[in-house]
Order: structure tokens, then sequence, then C-alpha cells
């Protein structure tokens, strides 16, 4: 029989509320002890080892916060949570800010959240209980090592001891729709490589993977310090149910971007006066939306292999390590995944990994060995032995982390209420209809904003036309939308007892300006992947107009091949259309490409672009500007006759040198250095 968890004391004088609090924990295998009294409370705390207290604030004896508060005096590392009525919320909280509590609950509770609250402060005891016995390890054979040069062996084994207990994390078997590898290879010095998982919500997954700069005993402390402070705002033992204008209704989590930036805020000053600085990267998955949101300070940047494709691409993005700087403001990044993507994270352990030759492995050579194995059950020990293998015999300079998580399957959008709801057929109801949309649209995976757009606008005038020609402006006429997702995207279903029309006998708008009919059902035909109107069959019966949108998703960014002749790259967009919205990552993606290429001479093979805007331009001058400054130089060729006809009509022709083949640039890159 499995020992007891941490013993919790229930302090209440309601003998009905401690006999249900004491059964609802005794269920959850806690060792219960109860009080109705603050006196008697403080009795047991005397006599017994209580790790967790939960206490009412009011009692005829004394107040719930002063028991909390002598409670203090006694166990001072015990939790101690407060149960309160609605109107004493606002007491709780100056005692949480004043120390006095550690965290409340609301009566009545809900025994979902008093379970989850008491087995998120149990893991906070524990975890500040191991770690306060390991400082206390480490600052003991401090003491010793300084008295004698034989301590190395016990260094050695105690920093082997923090990295397997403190630094690395537990890896997580039980996320529904995930796969999660992990590996970590100590070198033979201690290090400050460190990870962890964290479960904010049943639908997130948080992962941090960190490498602390240096070695040794200090390394794996400020290792230990920075895990310490991510647990802070990372897992909150207590949140909300939220709402605002932009999110509706959400609990009330820390973001990526609010968690780091806490952290940061709460151990900057002192790692700069440390002269010691952590890289890492906080990535937070979500399993509805399908999005990974992630911010890099300074840390190797992450593969994600697209199963669609089978190809592998790095995360952009980075800032600088924490401690690097002292002030810095943190922009995360989001990037969609489908069902089989698989995402790495690594340490540089791995891409600094030297041959005996002394050449380091390189993130090209990973992503490529990546791209092999992505597909097998054993990836991450088939990267570790092929890394291994590369450095031969020679001992390993710095900790190796690799953690691969798969995505299986998706957990399903849930619209509830929001699916379906009704309409009177009014003007007056199209900012209702509008606001409608947005909240069915922001649960959707990928660019949810971009989603909303498209189906308020086709929604907005179908709805304006059921008005004016279903029910001629009778506002006493019915509309019904409903909406439902699945993998791909999103349905919609719009339904009244209207007129009904024959979409055959709809005229094409015209683009000449001389009528103003047409113009809703082509922009309806525009922006939908799918319509379909089925019309009543009876006078008193409904009809009903069917739409589908697909989602969009990371894979709608443009995307390009490239290759390599020497100190020539030749880079061919894979996308018809390069414009505003692909333009930043379009960007961002070759700039970083001749940074890590290192090459003078770029040229764009343009056959497969139909389309470019002002934005799509600017992207081709940033990459002139930056390989001027390195004495190299662009050429672009395979024009398509409508993208030569933008060159031309702002007369940027003139200012790039255009080839009709690829291999005619490249000839004359071959002339122009000899």
């Amino acid at each position: 029989m499995s020992a007891p968890l941490e013993p919790i004391l229930i302090v209440d004088d309601d003998k009905l509320v401690l006999a249900s609090l004491k059964a609802t924990l005794e269920r959850e295998g806690y060792l219960i002890f109860t009080a109705l009294s603050g006196h008697e409370a403080l009795e047991i705390l005397n006599d017994q080892p209580i790790d967790i207290i939960l206490c009412d604030q009011r009692m005829p004896d004394m107040q719930g916060i002063e028991v909390l508060k002598e409670a203090k005096e006694l166990r001072p590392e015990a939790i101690r949570i407060l149960l309160t009525a609605n109107t004493d919320q606002e007491t709780a909280v100056r005692a949480i800010n004043i120390g006095q509590v550690s965290h409340f609950l609301s009566k009545p509770w809900d025994e979902n959240v008093l379970i989850q609250t008491i087995r998120m402060c149990t893991e906070r005891f524990l975890l500040e209980k191991e770690m306060k016995a390991m400082q206390e390890l480490i600052l003991e054979s401090h003491k010793e090592l300084a008295q004698t040069h034989k301590g190395l062996k016990q260094q050695l084994e105690l920093g082997a001891k923090i990295h397997e207990t403190l630094l690395l994390g537990h890896v997580p078997s039980d996320i529904p729709g995930v796969d999660v590898q992990a590996v970590s290879i100590p070198s033979d010095e201690i290090d400050g490589d460190f990870f962890e998982f964290y479960r904010p919500l049943s639908h997130l997954c948080d992962v941090v993977v960190g490498d602390v700069m240096g070695k040794g005993i200090p390394a794996a402390l400020v290792g230990t310090a920075v895990k310490t402070q991510l647990v802070r705002f990372a897992v909150p033992a207590h949140h909300a149910i939220k709402f605002d204008r932009e999110t509706f209704w959400h609990e009330d989590v820390l973001s990526t971007k609010q968690i780091v930036t806490r952290v940061h805020e709460a151990i900057a000053t002192e790692l700069i006066k440390l002269e010691y600085f952590v890289s890492l990267i906080y990535g937070r998955f979500d399993l509805k939306k399908r999005t990974l949101t992630y911010i890099n300070a300074g840390f190797t940047h992450p593969l994600h292999y697209h199963a669609g494709t089978q190809k592998a691409s790095f995360l952009p993005g980075s800032h600088f390590p924490l401690g690097f700087v002292s002030e810095q403001e943190f922009q995360a990044h989001e990037v969609s995944f489908e069902e089989g993507d698989i995402f790495l994270f690594c340490s540089d352990g791995v891409t600094e990994t030297k041959s005996k030759e002394g050449e380091i492995y390189g993130i090209e050579r990973l992503k490529d060995l990546f791209e092999k194995v992505a597909e097998k059950d054993e990836r991450i020990d088939l990267i570790r032995k092929e890394v291994s293998q590369y450095q031969g015999e020679f001992q390993i300079a710095d900790d190796l982390t690799l953690i691969a998580i798969k995505i299986k399957n998706f957990l399903p959008i849930q619209l509830g209420e929001r699916g379906k709801t009704k309409f009177s057929a009014d003007y007056s109801q199209l900012q209702a209809v509008r606001e409608y949309v947005e909240k069915i649209c922001h649960d959707a995976p990928g660019d949810s904003e971009r989603l909303s757009q498209d189906l308020k606008l086709a929604i907005n005038e179908i709805f304006c036309n059921i008005v004016k020609h279903g029910y001629k402006t009778n506002p006493s006429g019915l509309i019904i939308i409903q909406a439902e997702h699945d993998l791909k995207g999103i349905k919609v279903e719009i339904s009244d007892c209207g007129i009904t029309f024959d979409p055959l006998m709809l005229s094409e708008p015209s683009f000449y300006g001389d009528k103003e009919d047409g113009y809703g059902w082509y922009i309806v035909r525009q922006v939908m992947d799918e319509v379909m109107y089925l019309p009543k069959r009876q006078e008193k019966g409904w009809n009903h107009l069917r739409l589908y949108k697909a989602y969009y998703t990371e894979e709608d960014a443009m995307d390009f091949a490239h290759s390599q002749i020497d100190n020539v790259l030749i880079i061919t967009p894979k996308g018809e259309n390069l414009d505003a919205k692909e333009a930043p990552d379009f960007k961002e993606k070759v700039l970083r490409l001749i940074d890590e290429t290192h090459v003078q001479h770029v040229i764009f093979d343009m056959h497969q672009l139909q389309f470019i805007d002002s934005s799509g331009l600017g992207c081709f001058l940033s990459v002139l500007r930056k390989l001027n400054a390195s004495k190299g130089d662009l050429k672009l060729c395979s024009m398509t006759k409508p993208v030569r006809s933008m060159f031309e009509l702002v007369s940027m022709h003139k200012i790039f040198e255009i080839f009709p083949t690829p291999q005619d640039a490249l000839k004359s890159v071959s002339t122009s250095k000899v």
C-alpha cells in the first residue's frame, strides 16, 4: 500500500463543512487532521508535522487570517490556504500580498478546483522542500571542499545529483494527443542545462529548455534559481475566468511573454552582478488552437518537422539571454501545427559538438538528420547516437539535451452555446452578427483573426441580402446562424423563412461602375472556400445557406527552395503571391539564410511569382542593401510578365539586374568575379 500524501490540517467551526472537506481530500489519499477552532488548530500544529493548512476565515474564537498568521510562526514552511466567502476576498488578497496567506479558495468551492489547488500546493511544497534540502547540502559540501583538495569526486557526484534532481524535469506521458521524448547527457563537468514541463491548463502544455553560461556548482545553482522563478509564474495554484473584448471568456493564466518577462525582471539585476546569463526557450503548445507560442532568449533555434511535406524548418526569432541586459522587450512568435508534426528542442551541446578534426556539427547537419529520422519512434536515440559518433572518443565538452514533441491528434474545439444563435431580420442586428462571428472564430487554429475577418465579410453580406430580398425588410423575420468546427475548417449554416432565390440568376458585378448590384455575392464567393444553397420546398419551410472556410495555417505563408553553387545562393519563392501578409516572414527567413550560409551573391528565380505588392518589393530592397554592405550583389531572373510590369511601374527595373534565366544570372556573377 502506498504511503499517504502530505498531511493537511482543516480548520472550520462548521462540522458539516469539515466533514465534507475531509472526505474529499481523504479520497485523494491525503492524511487529514481537523480542528473546530483556531486554538485547537494551533495545538495540533505544535504537535504534528503539518504541511498544508486549510482554514475558514470566519470562526467564533479567532479569524482565519489570525490563525494562519500564528501558523506561519509555528510552521513557516507550510502552505497556508484561506477559505473565504465572496465578501471576504479583498481581505484575503491583502493577506496574500503581505505574506500571511499563500492562497485562498472561495466558498462554496468547486471540488475540482479544490483538488487541483491542493495538488499544486503539494507539488510546490515538495519542490521548495527539496530545493532547500539540496541548497543546504551544496553549502555543506562547499565547506568541506574549502578544507580539502580531495573533494573533487564529491563535487562531481553532487553535481550529477543536482542535475538529475533539480535541473532535469519530469517528462510527461499523460498529455492527450502529444508524445514527448527527452534525453539529457551531462558532460564530465557540472553544467547548467535544464528543462521542465508545465500544465497550466488541460489543453496547454508548456516546455522550457535552458542553458546557464558557465560550469560547476555555481552554474547549477543559477539554473536552480531560474527554475524556482519559473514555477512561480508558470503553474498558478488558482486562476479566475476572465472576460475581455479581445479574448472573450477565458481562463486567466499568464502568457509566455508575461512569464518570461516576469522571470527576467526578478533575476536580471542579480545575474548581471554575478556576471552570469541564461539562454532559454519557453514554448506553449495549445492543443485546441493547434499553435505553438514561444519566446527564444538566446537559445538554439528549434526545428519544426512538417508531416505533410516531410521537411523541417528552423523557428525564427531570438532575444538576448536573461541577464545579458537589464531591460528588454520580449515578443512571442506563434506557429501553427498539424497532426504528425514534430518539434525538436536542443541545447548548443548538440550543434556545437566537434569532430576530432575540430569541425562543429552545425545546425544544417542537425536539420538534415532530423528530416531522416523524424518519423521513427526512436528519433531521439538516433540523433544522440549520430552526434556521439561524429564526436568520436573525445570527451563531451558541454551538456547535450534533446527534446522531441510529436503532435498525435488534436483536442476538439467545443463551441457550446456559441455554436447557434437567432437574429431578427433587421439591419440593427449587424453588429451583433459580427460579434457572434468573432466569438466562434476565436479558438480556431492558425490565424483566427484573418478567418474572422473573412467570415464577417461574407456573413454580413448574406445577412443584408436576406433582410432586403428574403424578408423585404420585415423585421419580424427570423434568421438562425449556427457554426461547427472540424479538423480543417469551420462550417456555418444560415437559415431563414424568407423568399427563395436562384443562385444561377445572380448577376455579376460591373467593375466599370455603371451599376451597384452583384458585389455582395461576388465577395462571398471570393472569400469562402465552399458555398451551398438549399431552398425551402414548402411555403413555411426554411432556406439554408451553407458556408465552409478552411483555417489559415502557417503553411499558407510564403516558402522557398534554395541551392548553393560556390559563393552563390539561388533562391526560388514557392508561391504565386508575395504581398503584405507573406513579406515580413519571407524577408526574415531569407536574411537568416544569408547569415547562415555566409554568401555574398544571391540570385532570385522568380518564375512562380504572379503577384507582388510594395511590401514584396521591399523584401528585395532589404536583401540588396544587406549584400551591398558586404560587397556582394543581388540578381533577379525568370520574372513573369505581371511581376515585371510591377517592377517597371515603380522604376525598380533600373535598380536591379534582371536576367531571362538562372543560368544567365549565374554567368553574370562568374563574369563579375573575374
